[in-house]
This record gives C-alpha cells, sequence and structure tokens, in this order.
C-alpha cells in the first residue's frame, strides 16, 4: 500500500513542479490543460487510496487495482521525467549557444506533441481507475486537516552517552567473573541495569576491563541467535587458534576440539542480543557449554536489563514531565514486554513523540491483546504505522535494501534518499538534505534505525538497522515493491541479492537502483540501455573505466565508482543533467563540459573543476585548489552559496590578488562549518598572504577552522582581535606550519572552544596574556572554559606566563576542562605556568623541550592523570609519582641525564610502563604490584631490573639492549609474554618460569653469553617461541630434548656462525608456522621437516650456503603448505632459478616468495 501511495506521490509532485516553473512554458496549445486534468486525476486516486487503507487489502479485487494504480502511477512519473530531462537539456543547448534563434521557453512542436498525447493516454488509465474503484467500493476520501505530514522531533536527536550505573555496575560484574572463591566449571552470570542507550554498553566496558583480560585465558563475544549453536564453537575454536580450520566440522567434532584447547583454561564468552523469548535456545547452549568446560573459574555472561529505568530514560528524558497515569501505563507497557530490550527501545522510541494520555491509553488496549511471541514484531510495526508519510516510511523501507547488519553511513543514504525522490519538502525553507537529515534522527528516534559511529560534535554519522527490524521492512517491501529495491551482486548468493544475470524475468525498465560488483556492466548496459536508473553504485577494483554508454542513463541522480580502478570519465558524463551526487576517487582530467551537470550538489574525488562556479548547486566539493590557469581562482567561489560542511582551500599562494580573493565571499556562505586554508610552499616573499587570509573572513556558524604555511607574521583583524564574532562559535583551531607567525591569538574567552593545535609555529617566542583573552571575559568567567585538548609545537617558545602573572586578574580559573596537554618541540622553553586548576587532565605528554631541565610542583597535584610521556628531554631527575594515584601509562623515552628512576609501589592503576633509550639510567626502583607491560630498552647502563615476582598483575615483560644486565629476577607467575633480546652480558632466563600456566609468547634471542635455557622446556601452553643467536662457544642449541609444548603453534629459529645444522624439533605439536634465520653454516635442511604435516609456512632467511631442500617426497608429505618464503639465500635462489634441480620438489606449493633482501 506504502509503495503504491509513493508512485503516486511522485507522479503528482512531478506534474505540479511543471505548472510551477516557469521556464517549461511551451508553445503548444492545451499542453498545461492536459497537466491540469493529470493532476486532478492523481488527486482524485490519491483519495481513493485513502479509502483503500481501510479496507481489506488482500481481497483480489483491491490487490489487483492497487497493482494497476501504480502501474499507471510509474508510467506517468516516467512520461513526466522523460519532458522534464528534455527541458534540462534544452536550457543547456541554449546557453551553449546551440540554438540562439530558438526561446530558452519554448520547446519544439513535434515533442510536445508527442507528450500530450502520452497524457492524455495516462490520463485516460486514470479514469478507468477512477470508475473502477467504484466498483469495488472505495470512495474518495479527504485527509483530516490534523493529520501531520512533516516530520518532527520531539528534540534535536542528539546521541546520549550516560549509562545507569555504570561505575557501579562494571565494578560488581568485574568482581563476579574473578571471584576466586567460585570453583564451578562454569557459572553464568547477569548484567545488570544496561541503561537506555544501548544494550551492549555495560558488558563491553566489563568485556574490555584489564582486570577481566588478565583473568581469563580466552574471551568471546557472540551474538546468540537461532542459527548460533554450531557458529559459536567455530568461531571461538577461530578466536582462541586464530585459525579457520573446522569450517564443514559438525559440532560434535569442533566440541571435542575445545576439550583439548581448554583443558585447564579459563575462558569468559558473553552472549549478546538475548532477545528470543523462547528459552529452549539459550537451555541448549548452557548445555553445550557445560559439556565442553574442563576448567575453573570460567564464565558466561548474558545481558539482562532494567527494563523501567531503561524505558523511562528513553521516554521522559531531556526534561519531560512524566505524569503518574503516564508513568503507570508505562509500567504495564514495560511488563508486557516480557523484557526483551529491543521491543522496550522500539515502543519507548515511539511513545516520545506522544504526549496525550489518551494516545499511550490506546496503544496500551492495543498491547493488551498482543500474544507474548509478538511483542517485538508489534512494537516495529506500532512505528512503521505511525510515521508521518509514505516518504518517511519509504526512507526506512529503503534501508533494507542492504544486507543485514550493514553499516549506512548518514551522508550517502540520504543522497541516495534524495535521488529516489523519496524526501518530500513542502517547505521551501528546507533544502532536500535538510529534510532527508530531519527523516534520518526520526528513524533514529524511533530506534527504527540505531547509531554506530559518531562526528567530533556527537553527531551520528553512521547506522544500522537491527536484524529483526530489517526483516520486518525486507517483508513489506517483497510484499509491495518490485521496483524500488532491486540491486546487483554478480556471484552473490545472498538471497536478499538479486543476481540480474540469471533473472531473465526482472524488468529493467522498472529497476530504480543498482548495485553492480563485477567486470561486465558495460554488457549488461548495452543489453538493458533503456533502464531508468537513479542511482548506480559500481564496487570492484576490476572495473577500470565507465562505458561511454552512461550517457543515457539521463534519469541518473547518484553515481558512485569511488570502489573502482575508474580513472577517468567519459565525455558522455555531460549528458546526465539530472546527477546530483558524484562519487570518485582518483579522477583527475574532467570532460571539457563537465559543467553542463548544473544539478549537481555533491561532488567527491575531485579536486580539479574548472569553472565550478558555475554550478551554483554545489553544498558538497572535496577541495578547491586554486589555479589562474586552470581557471580556478577563488572568484569561482563566489556563486557556490550553497556550500555546507567542509571547505578545503589549497595552494592560496596562487591568488594574484586581495580582489580577486575577496570574491569568494566566505563570510557569506553560512553552512561552512568547517574551513581550511593552505598554502602550499613556504614563501618569505608572499607579500599577498595577509591581505588574502584578511578577506576570507567565514561566517560566524564556523566550528572548526585550519590554516598551514601562512607565511605571514601577522594572523588578520579578524582572528586577532578578541571580540571578533567570526569565532564566537569555534570548537576546533589548528594552525600549522605557520613559521613566521609572531603573535599568538587570543583563545581563552571563547566559550565552546574545545581543541587548539599550534604546531611548528617556529617563531612565535612567548604566550602571554594575550593568549588567555581576559579583556573580554571581564571580571569574573573560566579561561578557556570548554577546552578539551591543547597541542603546542614552538621551537623558538622561551616564555609561557600563566594567568597570574596578566594584570588583569590573577585568581582565574585555566583549563578547568582540559583533558590533554601535549608539548612538542619546545626546545627553549625553560619553565612551564602555574596551573592550579587542571583538576580533568588525564594525558600530558612532554617531547622534544631541551632546556626544560625541571618539572614545576603542581605535576604532583594532578591526582586524574592516567597517561604520562616524557621523551627526548634534558630533566636531571624525574618526579616523585607516588601521589598520581591514577596513573595508568607512564613512557619515559630518550631521556639521557635520567641516572636513578623513583618508585612507583604506590601506583596502584599503573598498568604499561615503558623505559626506552635511557642510557645513563643506573638504577630502577620499585615497580607497581599492578603493572601489566613493563618494557626496557637500550638502558646501556642499567645495573639490575627491580624484583618482579611480587608484581603479580604482570602479563608482558620485554628486556633488550641492556648490556649491563646480567640476570633477570624471578617473574610471576601471570605471565603471558617474554621478550629478551641483544642482552650481551645475560647468563641466564629467568627464575620461575615452570610456573607460569599462562606464558604463550617467548622470544629469546641476541644474547651472546647465554648458555643455558632450563626452564623453557616446561611451558606447556607456549603457543610462540622466537629463540637463537647465543654464545659462538656452542656448537648446538642449549636446550633440553624433552619438551611438553603441547600447543606450539609458530617456532623461529636463529642461528649463529658456529652452529651447523638445525636442532631436533621432530618432537614438537604440529607446528603451523616455521621460522629459520641465520643459520650461515647450514647446506641442507634435513629429512625430518616433512614430518611436519601441519605445516602451512615455511620462511627461510639469511641461510649463506644453503643448497639443498628435503627430498620431493618430504616436500610432498607437507601437504597443508600454503607458503614458502626464501630470503637471502643465494646459493638455493640459483638452483631454483630456470627450473634448477630444487624447483621441482616445491613448484606445488600454491604462494612461493623469493627475494634478495625482502618479501
Amino acid at each position: 500500500m506504502e509503495m503504491v501511495s509513493i508512485a503516486v506521490e511522485l507522479a503528482l509532485n512531478q506534474a505540479l513542479s511543471i505548472l510551477d516553473d516557469h521556464k517549461f512554458n511551451t508553445n503548444v496549445e492545451h499542453f498545461k490543460e492536459e497537466i491540469y486534468f493529470l493532476v486532478g486525476n492523481l488527486k482524485i486516486v490519491r483519495s481513493l487510496l485513502l479509502d483503500a487503507e481501510s479496507k481489506n487489502l488482500e481481497t483480489e479485487s483491491i490487490k489487483g487495482w492497487l497493482q494497476t494504480v501504480e502501474a499507471v502511477a510509474i508510467d506517468a512519473d516516467d512520461m513526466l521525467e522523460e519532458y522534464a530531462y528534455e527541458g534540462l537539456q534544452h536550457n543547456i543547448e541554449v546557453l551553449e549557444g546551440k540554438d540562439r534563434k530558438v526561446s530558452s521557453q519554448v520547446f519544439p512542436s513535434s515533442f510536445v506533441s508527442e507528450m500530450v498525447c502520452k497524457i492524455k493516454e495516462i490520463s485516460l488509465s486514470l479514469d478507468i481507475i477512477c470508475q473502477e474503484s467504484a466498483e469495488i467500493g472505495l470512495i474518495p476520501l479527504t485527509k483530516n486537516g490534523s493529520e501531520e505530514h512533516e516530520v518532527g522531533l520531539i528534540d534535536d536527536y542528539i546521541y546520549e552517552i550516560e549509562v545507569f550505573g555504570r561505575e557501579n555496575d562494571v565494578m560488581k560484574l568485574t568482581g563476579m567473573l574473578i571471584d576466586s572463591d567460585n570453583q564451578k566449571d562454569l557459572s553464568v552470570v547477569s548484567v545488570p541495569g544496561i541503561g537506555g542507550q544501548g544494550k551492549t554498553t555495560v558488558a563491553r566496558l566489563v568485556y574490555e576491563n584489564p582486570d577481566v583480560v588478565k583473568h581469563f585465558d580466552h574471551r568471546i563475544w557472540v551474538n546468540l541467535t537461532e542459527d548460533c549453536d554450531v557458529r559459536i564453537f567455530h568461531e571461538m575454536v577461530e578466536s582462541i587458534t586464530g585459525y579457520d580450520i573446522l569450517r564443514r566440522k559438525s559440532k560434535e567434532a569442533i566440541t571435542r576440539h575445545l576439550r583439548i584447547i581448554l583443558k585447564c583454561r579459563r575462558y569468559l564468552i558473553v552472549c549478546d542480543d538475548v532477545c528470543n523469548e523462547n528459552s529452549r535456545i539459550w537451555e541448549s547452549m548452557e548445555k553445550d557449554f557445560h559439556e565442553v568446560s574442563s576448567s575453573r573459574g570460567s564464565k558466561m555472561m548474558v545481558i539482562t536489563r532494567s527494563q523501567q529505568k531503561m524505558f523511562k530514560k528513553r521516554v521522559f528524558g531531556r526534561g519531560r514531565k512524566a505524569t503518574s497515569e503516564l508513568v503507570d501505563i508505562g509500567k504495564r507497557l514495560v511488563d508486557k514486554c516480557r523484557g526483551v530490550p529491543l521491543a522496550i527501545e522500539l515502543l519507548s522510541g515511539f511513545l516520545r513523540s506522544k504526549k496525550g494520555e489518551s494516545e499511550w491509553s490506546r496503544i496500551s488496549a492495543t498491547w493488551a491483546s498482543t500474544s507474548d511471541s509478538d511483542v517485538v514484531l508489534e512494537a516495529i510495526r506500532l512505528n512503521f504505522d505511525n510515521l508521518p508519510n509514505v516518504f518517511l516510511k519509504q526512507c526506512f523501507l529503503y534501508c533494507s535494501v542492504f544486507p543485514k547488519n550493514y553499516l549506512m553511513e548518514r551522508e550517502s543514504l540520504i543522497q541516495i534518499w534524495m535521488a529516489q525522490r523519496l524526501l518530500n519538502s513542502s517547505s521551501n525553507e528546507h533544502t532536500l538534505e535538510a529534510t532527508g537529515d530531519h527523516c534520518f534522527n526520526f528513524l533514529l528516534q524511533t530506534s527504527l534505525l540505531r547509531e554506530q559511529t559518531y562526528d567530533d560534535f556527537s553527531t551520528v554519522n553512521t547506522c544500522k538497522m537491527h536484524g529483526l527490524v530489517h526483516d520486518f521492512a525486507s517483508h513489506i517491501s517483497k510484499n509491495y515493491c518490485t521496483n524500488m529495491k532491486l540491486r546487483y551482486m554478480n556471484g552473490n548468493t545472498d538471497s536478499e541479492v538479486v543476481d540480474l544475470s540469471a533473472n531473465h524475468r526482472v524488468n529493467f525498465q522498472r529497476l530504480r537502483a543498482l548495485y553492480f560488483v563485477g567486470e561486465t556492466f558495460g554488457d549488461m548496459l548495452k543489453t538493458n540501455i533503456r533502464c531508468r536508473l537513479y542511482v548506480l553504485i559500481l564496487d570492484g577494483e576490476n572495473i577500470k573505466e565507465l562505458p561511454s554508454l552512461i550517457g543515457e542513463l539521463k534519469y541518473l541522480r547518484y553515481l558512485d565508482v569511488s570502489r573502482t580502478s575508474i580513472n577517468m570519465l567519459p565525455d558522455s558524463i555531460v549528458k546526465l543533467y539530472n546527477l546530483q551526487t558524484l562519487r570518485v576517487d582518483r579522477v583527475q582530467n574532467l570532460p571539457e563540459k563537465f559543467t553542463n551537470l548544473k544539478n549537481l550538489r555533491h561532488v567527491y574525488g575531485i579536486l580539479h573543476i574548472p569553472r565550478i562556479g558555475e554550478l551554483v548547486n554545489l553544498q558538497t566539493i572535496p577541495g578547491f585548489f586554486v589555479n589562474g590557469e586552470k581557471g580556478c581562482n577563488k572568484k569561482e567561489l563566489e556563486t557556490l552559496d550553497n556550500l555546507k560542511g567542509k571547505l578545503i582551500i589549497y595552494e592560496i599562494q596562487n591568488e594574484s590578488s586581495k580582489e580577486e580573493a575577496s570574491k569568494s565571499d566566505l563570510s557569506r556562505k553560512y553552512g561552512i562549518t568547517n574551513l581550511e586554508l593552505h598554502w602550499q610552499n613556504y614563501r618569505k616573499d608572499d607579500c599577498n598572504a595577509e591581505e588574502v587570509l584578511e578577506v576570507l573572513k567565514p561566517h560566524f556558524n564556523l566550528r572548526v577552522l585550519r590554516i598551514s604555511r601562512f607565511t605571514v607574521h601577522n594572523f588578520p583583524s579578524w582572528m586577532m582581535t578578541s571580540n571578533n564574532v567570526h569565532l564566537c562559535n569555534l570548537v576546533q583551531i589548528q594552525l600549522e606550519d605557520c613559521k613566521q607567525c609572531v603573535e599568538i591569538l587570543a583563545l581563552g574567552h571563547l566559550p565552546n572552544l574545545q581543541l587548539i593545535e599550534m604546531h611548528m609555529m617556529d617563531n612565535v617566542k612567548c604566550i602571554g596574556s594575550k593568549f588567555y583573552g581576559l579583556d573580554e571575559l571581564g571580571s569574573t568567567g573560566a579561561v578557556f572554559p570548554s577546552l578539551r585538548k591543547l597541542r603546542l609545537s614552538m621551537v623558538k617558545l622561551e616564555d609561557w606566563l600563566g594567568v597570574r602573572n596578566s594584570p588583569v586578574s590573577s585568581s582565574r580559573i585555566v583549563f578547568p576542562c582540559l583533558q590533554e596537554l601535549i608539548l612538542d618541540f619546545c626546545k627553549r622553553l625553560t619553565n612551564l605556568p602555574e596551573m592550579d586548576c587542571l583538576d580533568s587532565l588525564l594525558r600530558l605528554t612532554i617531547s622534544n623541550c631541551d632546556e626544560l631541565t625541571s618539572l614545576p610542583d603542581w605535576i604532583q597535584s594532578l591526582g586524574p592523570l592516567q597517561d604520562f610521556s616524557l621523551n627526548y628531554s634534558s630533566l636531571n631527575c624525574l618526579p616523585e609519582m607516588n601521589s598520581l594515584i591514577s596513573l595508568q601509562r607512564i613512557s619515559i623515552k630518550f631521556c639521557e641525564s635520567v641516572i636513578h628512576f623513583p618508585s612507583l609501589s604506590c601506583l596502584t592503576s599503573l598498568q604499561k610502563l615503558e623505559i626506552i633509550a635511557c642510557g645513563n639510567l643506573i638504577t630502577i626502583s620499585s615497580v607497581s604490584c599492578s603493572v601489566e607491560t613493563l618494557s626496557i630498552q637500550s638502558c646501556y647502563k642499567l645495573n639490575d631490573l627491580p624484583e618482579l615476582h611480587n608484581v603479580s598483575a604482570l602479563q608482558k615483560l620485554e628486556v633488550s639492549y641492556c648490556n649491563n644486565i646480567v640476570s633477570i629476577p624471578n617473574v610471576p607467575s601471570g605471565l603471558r609474554s617474554l621478550l629478551i633480546s641483544c642482552c650481551n652480558r645475560l647468563k641466564a632466563i629467568p627464575g620461575g618460569l615452570e610456573a607460569c600456566n599462562f606464558l604463550e609468547n617467548v622470544c629469546i634471542t641476541g644474547c651472546s653469553s647465554l648458555e643455558n635455557l632450563d626452564g623453557l622446556q616446561h611451558l606447556t601452553y607456549l603457543r610462540r617461541l622466537e629463540i637463537g643467536e647465543f654464545s659462538e662457544h656452542l656448537d648446538h642449541f642449549p636446550w633440553q630434548n624433552e619438551f611438553h609444548f603441547q600447543y606450539l603453534e609458530s617456532l623461529k629459529l636463529v642461528g649463529w656462525y658456529s652452529l651447523k645444522s638445525l636442532p631436533g624439533i621432530q618432537q614438537l605439536p604440529p607446528l603451523r608456522e616455521l621460522k629459520i634465520e641465520k643459520f650461515f653454516m647450514l647446506v641442507a635442511l634435513p629429512e625430518w621437516l616433512g614430518d611436519l604435516e601441519m605445516l602451512e609456512w615455511l620462511y627461510i632467511s639469511s641461510c649463506d650456503r644453503l643448497m639443498y631442500l628435503p627430498s620431493a617426497e618430504a616436500m610432498q608429505r607437507l601437504v597443508n603448505l600454503q607458503s614458502l618464503d626464501v630470503c637471502e639465500c643465494p646459493l638455493l635462489k640459483k638452483r631454483w632459478v630456470g627450473n634448477g634441480p630444487e624447483w621441482h620438489k616445491v613448484s606445488h606449493i600454491p604462494n612461493i616468495g623469493i627475494s634478495d633482501g625482502f618479501l
């Protein structure tokens, strides 16, 4: 029914637009009269459809009548589209001067006469339809005037980040998961109280919690659906092993494999999307996992909901009054949802727009008769049936064209809706894009679409459709629509995809949208040249050119070839006069008459568009290059008043004068919210730069400003004057490589400013009181009240004065919201200003500040600080940090003057500690027991490591290039990764390895004094091992012959000059990867290599004398070998080249790589 209504509305709107457009006046008598008759008939049919809505649509008579209406309406729309196209073409030809003798308002008589005949035929068909309607009992109805057709939002849709009780929930759940008192093989934990903005938020926070990650050997997140039984077990195996080896195995076989893998292992599995009210699926899954698990402390986390809180937040949020009557009705409705989160989400989304108690009562009465198994379907249908108009319904249904779980991008989706003419703007005050934006937000509000990602301003920019909602939309579309949701995916067996190459019944005349994957688009177009596509998307690297026949698709409005190898557009594309959106990539040269595409509104991937000013409808362009020779000076921007969003102007140094630049008139372009201005090359003699930038002042709607390589000492007045309105709404400002600028901007008074980055401002010597904008703040008010991030990179900066140094005020609150402070390449800065109010600072990075030999005392009061990085510093000593109790990460790199590292024993939140290239560091005091990753590299004078056995949280230890270290203390039993390299005086590997049951990754290489590997052989659960390049006194690998590496998958052996053969590894478990490096004296690989039947990748490197592989028979036994790579093995290479004597041994391997220096 909805599809029939939309077809009639489209035809009616097209006819009305012709009547309203004075450009389409004709010289043929009675033409407009026939259009008036057509409009009248379409309005009558529309009124009959209102009555049909109330009838039983399943009766054969009404179904047949609706099909006839749809077919005739589509014919009318096609005919009117043809007329409109001819009008566009005629006007272009007049502008080009091809037909100077003919008025732009006069069509050829023969064409208009033909159109009149077609209109009469369609009007006759509509008359017959009206007569038949009486026979099936339909009468014209008038829509109630109170019914609203405009899409209205309760409030602007803003993503609500809050999660109810998030901190408490995370702490509680984390404790339940890692509870050591619970010794059951498998326990089930329910997630309490997920808030109103998404069902996975709290569970994901718990899942990623460091304590949880550390506690479990394996974690997996799965969606629980009806077909999940075998899939979940298969995903577990693939997640744990990293290999897809059981794709076609039965559940029993996979279960047996899991029992082996998970023996003595703890795992966590999160079952998300448990929304099927039938408990049999869940009961079956729980039983299966109890059979698999043979370890203690494994957990299964199942998500449940705090339904009432979720409902109240979504319905009564943002200040809406919750009366006792509405609350009572809401409770009954939520109870009826039977705890199904999706039903509650959809219901609350619907009720947000219903203000009266009577409407709520009506919905409650309707739901009282709904069966428990239908609550989700009823909630979806409720939202769909109450969408304000047929256009919005069609926008929603169109989303089912995409596959399930498809990530829909906001802008492209709206542009496709627009191309399909599904956006009906009844007001001239709103553009189609604004209407589409409103529709998008409305569908988000009702939860028919779900937000996925957000931009820097918390605007939803991608969304998905829930699987059950997708099923509903697909069902509705299949029943009522055959002509607006076809797409094509060559070779895809997805049942939702229409394979046009195999489906000869597809009516290409009715095809409106085509998504094409493959190389044969040109062939398909030749045989279906009369198809009336509105949307065309080509996908595939093998598509290298756009056929010239593309110009015949004269109704095309949306063309996307950005995911192809097309780098040139055919000349015929200039005939696509209806084209609104063009998405390309790597296209340089355009057809000469490209500006004939007068209806273009959005262009992506084309930076040089000569005479771009003729395309006055443009709203989106990827960038604008100033190039006078190609007709691309800023004067071309003068007519582009519709530009919106982001505008990037490149190579401004090519602008000839201030007068020319002023014609761009950016201050009048209110839609530009993000402006980037780039000078390409640094030129001291660019005397025009200041004048040019002066006239490029933007509209005060600007939110993001970025300027790079500006070459003059002073910024223009619209930036320097603190009370200037052009920056009043600024959220981000980035100044990069403006080497000549000497004065800092006044920014502290800007209320919305959240990010400042001033990088490579090489001539700024002082940051003074002007920076804080105190003159504009008056006697009260915080300085930089909203700033979140501040990055300064000024190589000549000597003084940074604080507010206390200002005569205006010394008691201001400065940077109250600052979360990240980065000082980089401030090589002359000797002191930091007093900053007593950094109560929100989370990340502090100081890098390449050579003259900063000490840090201020206020750093020790940064209680919330989580991340501290110090790089290339001349600090003589590090500050005491035990008071920074929130620190999670410390990184100290290239601090050559530091001799002693302070104690960190009190930092109970510290997770990662990096000490790299501190060449004079001698001692490291105690390390917090909470540290999970400890990396010490290139500390050449370091004598000893701190005690580690009490660092119970330690999971990864890396020690490299520490030449003074003789021994490494015992490691804790929870260690998972150990990397030791290039420690030339190291005599033995760490003690305590035999207790490390979770150690999976070990790398011990380049330790030339190492002669003993005792303890390594007991690492039962080792997965990856890299070992070798030991003492030259050894002629064999210093390890025991008996190994217990039951799960080893990857082995890298590194030799040395005195080693002439590989160590015996025949007893190892089935390896998947084997790397052999630096066996300089090795001549032949051993025959037993053929016994590694599970081997998938063999890599051989830097074996100078290697000439022989194992026998052909041995190589043939490596049935799973997929890749053989050989690097820097010159003698072996000679025996391969030109079908040499060794080539026949490897010719059967699918992927072979050989290189003299790299792969």
